[in-house]
């Protein structure tokens, strides 16, 4: 992998420990998904503890790799500016 894009000169190395941020955006996430859950199932469906702990469990497992992804897109945008008259591909 280049160090650098050839087209913009955006750096692609972060330096180690940079994405540790993520987790934090990750943790807001994941209570807001939570608290939605809580107040539609509990609150607004009148269902089972139990069944509403089942259906929240299942649903964080198989939402846990699109949130990974979207809490480091997340957590780079609010460091990375983007400039509208930089390319947006290298001519070839």
């Amino acid at each position: 992998m280049n160090p650098r894009c050839s087209c913009c000169d955006e750096r692609f190395e972060r330096e180690p420990g940079y994405y540790t941020g993520a987790l934090y955006v990750s943790y807001a996430y994941y209570t807001a998904l939570i608290v939605s859950c809580f107040v539609i199932m509990e609150v607004v469906l009148d269902w089972d503890l139990v069944y509403f702990l089942s259906v929240l469990i299942s649903l964080i497992i198989v939402l846990t790799p699109p949130v990974f992804r979207l809490a480091r897109l997340s957590w780079i945008n609010f460091f990375i500016s983007y400039d509208a008259h930089k390319p947006t591909h290298c001519p070839e």
